[in-house]
């Protein structure tokens, strides 16, 4: 602020700059944060303050179209002449903004120095028409003659003690992160030929991080500007403010004036403001999964119960529910009003994969569309454990019943086999008395078995052959054994033992050749055997002779007389 222009001065500045109303900088709606500064309207006609009113229509528009209502402005109460500073307005969900008058070095780029320890006030100048300096009060928040028309006042911050060597700024600070702010700044003057200074605008997160700093660069041409002309901000009126995405909240917003003239070094330079603005909307939405308890088998079919809220004030388009593993989804819509809620289901079918994991994981994630950008939920995990058994069973039968020998050789065919409902790592078998020689497997699936053979050389005769199979998988978590397999001992007999003969002399006669020298019988019987068959006939006689007599009853003596 530095001087009143006349009347006349006013009306040339109206016409001037009622042209650049339409010429506005408005970031497009997909930047982080868009700040939109308006044009710039001066004098102190009807026309100028309903140009003045519309310079906040850019920014109005660009809620609009993330889905909010553009909050009407906010009144700032009096008195005239009362301090203001702390909080500007609280809205209606707690939200509050607060304002801090604040000096800045002057350097290119200037820094924090300290809080100003002189507060704005409340001031009703130009009958309520105007704001500080002359710049036009907006029509829609215009005041009357001591501001008592319910419209408030106006906030003006100039001079003061230890304010002559520092750039003046003013620190809007919020309760938690908003999506937008805004005011229509008076007399707020900046330059950008390098005849002057210009005003920033700096933009902060929660954590204190710059989200944005940009110039508030004048409208129209510079090259008039400078003393008491309405022009590079000076005697004018601007909207400044910001629509932020839902990634990139702001918490702060830092607004340092500038010079429209570079000999005055942007020092003791004060500006005002009216109607500052909060938007509380915010674009949220939040999932809960239900899963079964389980523990669940293979074949069974699961559902799940999934919830998605719009925990915003806006309108959630495209809503959708996906998981990171097979699941099938189904959704009865996808728009999800404030407030409202979105019921999902899914079902999956348990498969041996699962079985093998044991329990069936997944993250549940929630996406849709909300202030004109991307909303995603905290995606939600579920558990469901499956039921596993680990379980082998070993059967072996050798080739043979018995052996008789040693250096006999026993062959066994082995079988093992996964009688659970886990696909288990290839088993280790052996068996007590041989090795085990298997087919390859890359992995056992329930129900699978795998082939082996053994063989066992008997080293010595005489005990029955015992054997059993075992087999281990899992770093010996499950093992199984055989049922002992047993080959008898049978002996073999002997062969019957043959009558010694001796040795045949081819010299010596035959039985029954005749005596050397003696002419061969032609024909008859040898009566030699016949002499022999006699005597033993007369032998029979004699003693059959003895028996008799011993049995005869003796009868009288005839030589008796």
């Amino acid at each position: 602020m530095r001087r009143r222009r006349t009347r006349a001065g006013w009306r040339t500045t109206v016409i001037a700059l009622l042209a650049t109303v339409i010429v506005l900088s408005a970031a497009p709606a997909s930047a982080a944060v868009s700040v939109i500064t308006g044009g710039e309207v001066g004098g102190g006609s009807v026309a100028a303050r309903l140009a003045a009113s519309a310079l906040r229509d850019p920014w109005s528009a660009a809620l609009t179209a993330r889905g909010a209502a553009p909050p009407a402005p906010s009144i700032l109460a009096g008195p005239v002449g009362t301090p203001v500073t702390g909080v500007l307005l609280t809205a209606a969900d707690g939200t509050t903004a607060a304002v801090q008058r604040a000096r800045y070095s002057t350097d290119a780029s200037p820094v924090f120095v300290a809080n100003s320890p002189n507060p704005g006030t409340a001031v009703c100048t130009g009958a309520g028409l105007t704001l500080q300096g002359g710049a036009p009060r907006p029509s829609v928040i215009l005041g009357n003659t001591g501001c008592t028309n319910g419209n408030g006042f106006a906030f003006t911050s100039f001079g003061g003690a230890g304010e002559n060597t520092t750039r003046d700024a003013l620190d809007f600070t919020f309760s938690r992160p908003v999506l937008g702010f805004g005011a229509w700044f008076a007399d707020l003057e900046t330059r950008t030929d390098g005849a002057g200074i210009p005003a920033l605008l700096r933009l902060y997160d929660s954590a204190g991080v710059l989200l944005s700093e940009q110039t508030i660069a004048p409208v129209g041409s510079q090259a008039g500007c400078g003393g008491d002309i309405a022009a590079c901000g000076n005697n004018t009126t601007r909207w400044v403010g910001f629509v932020a995405d839902t990634a990139t909240p702001v918490s702060r917003m830092v607004v340092i004036v500038g010079d429209n003239e570079l000999a005055g070094g942007a020092v003791n330079v004060g500006f005002g403001f009216i109607g500052p603005s909060l938007v509380t909307d915010r674009a949220g939405i939040a999932l809960t999964v239900a899963a079964p308890t389980g523990p669940v088998a293979l074949g069974d079919v699961i559902a799940y119960d999934l919830a998605l809220a719009n925990t915003g004030t806006v309108t959630v388009t495209g809503a959708a529910v996906t998981a990171d593993g097979p699941a099938s989804l189904s959704c009865p819509g996808t728009d999800v009003a404030p407030g409202a809620t979105l019921s999902c289901t899914a079902t999956h079918t348990v498969t041996q994969e699962d079985v093998d994991a044991g329990v069936i994981l997944r993250s549940w994630s929630a996406t849709g569309s909300a202030w004109g950008g991307p909303v995603a939920a905290v995606p939600q995990p579920s558990t469901v454990p499956v039921v596993q058994t680990r379980a082998l069973e070993v059967t072996m039968t050798a080739d043979r019943a018995t052996y008789s020998a040693a250096g006999d050789v026993v062959s066994y065919d082995i079988v093992v086999r996964n009688t659970g409902t886990v696909t288990l790592a290839p088993p280790s078998v052996s068996t007590d008395l041989a090795a085990a020689d298997c087919a390859p497997v890359a992995a056992l699936a329930p129900g699978a078995a795998l082939a082996c053979t053994a063989a066992y050389t008997v080293p010595s005769a005489g005990a029955a052959v015992a054997n059993t199979a075992r087999a281990s998988t899992d770093a010996g978590a499950v093992t199984a054994s055989s049922a002992a397999v047993v080959v008898a001992y049978v002996a073999v007999p002997p062969p019957p033992p043959v009558d010694p003969v001796d040795p045949v002399d081819p010299a010596a006669p035959s039985p029954g050749d005749p005596p050397t020298g003696q002419l061969a019988r032609s024909g008859g019987a040898d009566p030699t055997a016949f002499a022999s068959i006699a005597l033993a006939l007369i032998a029979v006689g004699g003693v059959l002779l003895r028996i008799r007599r011993r049995t005869t009853p003796a009868g009288p003596d005839v030589n008796k007389g």
